[in-house]
C-alpha cells in the first residue's frame, strides 16, 4: 500500500488539478499535432516526469500523430521514441510499472502506459520517471485525469468529425437532389419543346387532309392517297404520344382521372376506330362475345381506351388476310382483396387473333419498352415497340393486370386484361370518360360562329382557318396576344359581329394564350379552346386555370375540333 501523502503533496495535487482542468479549453480548435505536443508539454511540466510520449490516431483515417518530450537533453524525435517504446506500448495501466533503461548513464525509468479512449482506439500516453515510487498514488490520479480529459477531447473531435461528415453528406444529398430536380425540369422542357416542334408541322397537314376528305369531287385514287396520308399522320402523332407517355410512366408522372365507365362502350368504340377499315374491306373477321353481365369499371376511360386501341391495332396489324379477331368478356370473383379496395369481382377482357403469333422466348420481353419480337417485325410492321409497355403500365396503375400467351409462330396470340369491377351504377346515358348527361347541356347544333383564331405558325393558321370556314364559321386570324386582344376589343361593342369563341395556341411570340385569356375581362367574355403541341399535364392544368374550357393537343383532326367547339359553346 502506498504511504499517505502530506500537506505539501496535497497542495501540489490541487495545483496540478487546476492546471490539468484547463486542458479542454487549451485544445479547443487545435489540430491533432497541437494537441499531442501540448499534452506532452503539460504533463512534463506538471508531474514528476522525465519522459512523455503521446500518440493520437485521427478519427477519420487513423492517421498517426506523435509527440515526445524529455526533461533533460536535446529535443526528442517522437518517431524514434515511439519506436524504442513499442515493446511496452501495448500494455496499459500502472501495476506493475515497467522499468526501462534511460537514454543516458546507467539509470532506469519507471514507465506507465495509459490507453486513450475505448481499448486505446484514440491513442496512448506513456509517462516515465526516475522516481523510485513512480507512479505514486498522486501520479496515478493525475495521469488518469489527464487521460480521461484527453479521451473526452478525442471523443469530441470524433463527434465533431462525424457531425461534419453528416452535414457534408446532407449538403451533397441536397445538391444531388436539386441537380436531379433541375435535370428533371430540363428534361420536361426538352420533351415539351420536342413535342411542340414535332406536332406543330403536322397540324396544317391534318387540317388540309380533313378538308380534302370532305371534298366529294376528289377521284377515288386521290381519296385513297389522302386516306393513306391521314393514317400516317395519325401514326406519327401516336408515336410522339407514346414517347411522352413512356417518359411520364418511368418518372411516375402519368395521371389518371378515374370515374365509373362502361367498358363495353369503350370496347365498341375501339373496335370501330381500329378494325372498321379491315372489316369493311373483308380482310378480317371479327367475333364479339361480350358476355359479362356488367362492364362497369372505375377507370380513366381515355387511358383504358388507349390500351384497347393498342391491343386491337396490333391484332389487325399482325393478322394476315382471312384471319379472325375474337373479343370476349366475362366477370370472375377476386381471389383476394385488391389493394385499397374490398373483395369483389373483376372484369376480364380477352383479345385473341389468328395472326403470326409470339415465340416463347419473346413472351417475357414484349411488355418492355422499345421491344419487338424480332428485328424483322420492326422493319416489316413499323413502330417503336412502346404500345404494350405503356398498356401494361396503365392497366397496373388501375390495379389490374395485362398478360399475353401464344402457342408459337403462326399460332396467333391472346392478350388478357383484368380490371377491378366498379360497384356503383353509372348515371343513365353516361358515356365513358364523360360526366352524367344531366350535368351537361344538350348537344349544340353546328350554328355559324365568329371565331378568333390566334396562331403564329402561318401554315397552321391558314389551314385551320380554311377548315373552320368550311364548317360555316366566320374566322378572324391573329398572330399574337396583342393582335388577338385588339381584335376582341374591336368587336366587343358590335352585337351582330361579336366574337363567340377564341381558339388560341399557347405558345405565342409575345406571351402565352393563357395571358390572352386572363386579359379578357368584363361581360360577355367569349369561351376559349386552347391549342398546344406540348401536351404535358402542366400545360393542360394552366390553360384550364387561365379560363379555357378545353385543351386540344396538336395535331388536331376535324372530328376533335368539331366536338370541342360543340361542347364549349354548349357549356355557355
Amino acid at each position: 500500500m502506498s504511504p499517505p501523502f502530506d500537506e505539501a503533496q496535497l497542495r501540489r495535487c490541487i495545483r496540478d488539478l487546476v492546471a490539468l482542468s484547463a486542458i479542454p479549453a487549451f485544445w479547443t480548435g487545435r489540430s491533432a499535432a497541437d494537441i499531442a505536443e501540448g499534452l506532452a508539454d503539460l504533463l512534463l511540466s506538471t508531474l514528476r516526469l522525465d519522459l512523455v510520449y503521446v500518440r493520437l490516431y485521427g478519427p477519420e483515417d487513423g492517421a498517426l500523430t506523435e509527440a515526445a518530450r524529455g526533461a533533460k537533453g536535446p529535443p526528442l524525435a517522437a518517431a524514434a521514441v515511439g519506436h524504442s517504446l513499442a515493446p511496452w506500448l501495448d500494455r496499459g495501466g500502472f501495476d506493475p510499472p515497467v522499468t526501462i533503461p534511460a537514454s543516458e548513464g546507467d539509470a532506469t525509468l519507471r514507465l506507465a502506459v495509459i490507453p486513450l479512449g475505448y481499448q486505446g482506439k484514440a491513442g496512448v500516453v506513456a509517462a516515465a520517471s526516475r522516481q523510485p515510487d513512480f507512479p505514486h498514488e498522486l501520479d496515478r490520479l493525475l495521469l488518469q485525469i489527464t487521460v480521461n480529459q484527453a479521451a473526452l477531447r478525442e471523443a469530441d473531435r470524433l463527434k465533431d468529425h462525424l457531425l461534419a461528415r453528416e452535414q457534408a453528406a446532407r449538403q451533397e444529398a441536397e445538391a444531388a437532389r436539386e441537380a436531379a430536380e433541375a435535370a428533371s425540369r430540363a428534361k420536361d422542357r426538352f420533351l415539351a419543346n420536342l413535342s411542340h416542334e414535332l406536332r406543330t408541322p403536322l397540324t396544317p397537314v391534318l387540317a388540309v387532309i380533313s378538308r380534302l376528305e370532305g371534298d366529294e369531287r376528289l377521284p377515288d385514287d386521290v381519296r385513297s392517297a389522302v386516306a393513306m396520308i391521314h393514317r400516317n399522320v395519325d401514326l406519327e402523332a401516336r408515336l410522339i404520344d407514346d414517347l411522352l407517355d413512356l417518359t411520364r410512366i418511368a418518372r411516375g408522372k402519368l395521371e389518371l382521372r378515374r370515374e365509373i365507365a362502361d367498358l363495353r362502350q369503350v370496347i365498341e368504340h375501339s373496335i370501330q376506330i381500329c378494325c372498321s377499315e379491315a372489316l369493311a374491306a373483308g380482310r378480317l373477321c371479327l367475333v364479339k362475345e361480350l358476355g359479362a353481365e356488367s362492364h362497369r369499371v372505375w377507370a380513366d376511360a381515355s387511358r383504358v381506351t388507349q390500351v384497347f386501341w393498342n391491343l386491337l391495332t396490333n391484332a389487325v396489324k399482325f393478322t394476315p388476310p382471312g384471319g379472325t379477331i375474337h373479343v370476349r368478356s366475362w366477370a370472375e370473383p377476386l381471389t383476394g382483396p385488391a389493394k385499397g379496395s374490398r373483395p369483389g369481382r373483376r372484369l376480364v377482357v380477352e383479345i385473341s387473333d389468328t395472326g403470326i403469333g409470339i415465340e416463347t422466348d419473346a413472351l417475357t420481353r414484349i411488355f418492355e419498352g422499345f421491344e419487338q419480337e424480332r428485328p424483322r417485325m420492326a422493319r416489316q410492321f413499323g413502330g417503336l415497340g412502346l404500345g404494350l409497355a405503356i398498356s401494361k403500365a396503365i392497366v397496373e396503375m388501375h390495379g389490374g393486370a395485362l398478360t399475353a400467351s401464344s402457342d408459337g409462330r403462326n399460332q396467333g396470340a391472346t392478350f388478357t386484361l383484368h380490371l377491378p369491377a366498379a360497384e356503383a351504377e353509372p348515371a343513365a346515358g353516361t358515356a365513358p370518360g364523360q360526366e352524367p348527361a344531366s350535368a351537361t347541356a344538350a348537344p349544340y347544333p353546328d350554328l355559324p360562329l365568329h371565331i378568333l383564331l390566334v396562331e403564329d405558325h402561318l401554315d397552321t393558321a391558314a389551314a385551320m382557318a380554311e377548315l373552320l370556314r368550311n364548317l360555316g364559321h366566320r374566322v378572324t386570324v391573329a398572330g399574337s396576344v396583342r393582335t388577338g386582344l385588339a381584335a376582341l376589343a374591336a368587336t366587343r361593342d358590335r352585337e351582330d359581329d361579336r366574337i363567340d369563341l377564341v381558339i388560341s395556341d399557347l405558345g405565342l411570340p409575345d406571351g402565352s394564350g393563357c395571358d390572352l385569356m386572363r386579359a379578357l375581362s368584363g361581360s360577355p367574355r367569349p369561351k376559349g379552346i386552347a391549342l398546344s403541341g406540348y401536351g404535358m399535364e402542366e400545360d393542360v392544368r394552366m390553360s384550364l386555370e387561365a379560363g379555357f374550357e378545353r385543351h386540344l393537343t396538336k395535331p388536331i383532326d376535324l372530328r376533335s375540333l368539331q366536338t370541342a367547339i360543340r361542347e364549349t359553346v354548349a357549356a355557355r
